[in-house]
């Protein structure tokens, strides 16, 4: 399945960055040629990488591999008097009640228009508190994985989530921005966001997204929206804008794929 895929090169980078770069290498490196030709497990990976590394990468693995699941990480943010960011905490919790952590490195990101700070973060149990410069002001919001690394359920909290809802167009950074929409997918799955708000974000953002990788993925989140998450009496009411907004991106596609990506989305979707 797709957990394969999207999972499997979060791990791989997450590992990489607990032990480092040179020894996550060299110990790939011992892996390759002590196993070559030959048959090796992932356990056999953990051992030798384990070596090399003062974390305790068995228990990593179990949590990471071997049980299902993901984190959940909730944010909270303190302010003072003054309105000033204070503190800012990544709450994890297992949604199996089972006690797991699910060790990882973020960087967190505090959006200012037009600017965005990151935050490095390094999660290793229930309640971490991440150190954030003095002086902010509260922020527009808070994407708790917004290199896109992170592994779990992100859940936005209500300034976060009506802002990006309003402006996600206008956060500069095509990667925060992709991972923005994913996270408010994310919330959505989890009904903390309405079809119809993200639908009309989406066809507000998309004829400003001149990322192609970040339009097709709106794209294919606008047609699952209409027909998954739409009453048949709202999905007239938002087709005729929404075929507007489709047949102009057909026409101003720079490449073949985009246009495309735009056709696809409108085949899909039209009504009239």
């Amino acid at each position: 399945g797709n957990i394969i895929y999207q999972k499997a090169p979060v791990v791989m980078r997450q590992l990489e960055l607990s032990m480092g770069e040179n020894a996550f290498r060299d110990g790939l490196r011992e892996y390759l040629k002590r196993y070559a030709f030959g048959n090796a497990t992932w356990t056999d990976l953990i051992r030798i990488l384990d070596a090399r590394t003062k974390q305790d990468l068995v228990q990593w693995s179990h949590a990471w591999v071997e049980e299902r699941g993901r984190p959940t990480i909730v944010t909270r943010t303190r302010l003072n008097d003054r309105n000033q960011l204070e503190g800012l905490e990544l709450l994890l919790e297992d949604p199996f009640n089972r006690g797991l952590v699910w060790p990882e490195r973020l960087h967190v990101v505090l959006g200012y228009a037009p600017t965005i700070r990151r935050v490095p973060a390094d999660v290793t149990g229930g309640v971490t508190s991440v150190r954030v410069p003095r002086g902010l002001d509260r922020p527009l919001y808070v994407l708790p994985s917004g290199d896109g690394l992170g592994y779990g359920l992100f859940m936005l909290d209500d300034a976060s989530r009506d802002y990006l809802l309003e402006h996600i167009e206008d956060i500069p950074d095509a990667l925060i921005r992709g991972t923005a929409w994913v996270t408010l997918w994310d919330n959505l799955l989890e009904r903390r966001v309405e079809a119809s708000r993200l639908l009309a974000a989406a066809r507000r953002a998309l004829p400003r997204e001149l990322d192609e990788q970040n339009a097709q993925r709106v794209l294919t989140y606008t047609t699952r929206i209409f027909w998954r998450y739409l009453r048949p009496d709202q999905r007239l009411t938002e087709s005729p804008a929404l075929e507007t907004v489709l047949h102009a991106g057909i026409n101003s596609g720079r490449t073949q794929s985009e246009k495309a990506a735009w056709f696809n989305a409108y085949r899909d979707t039209v009504m009239s």
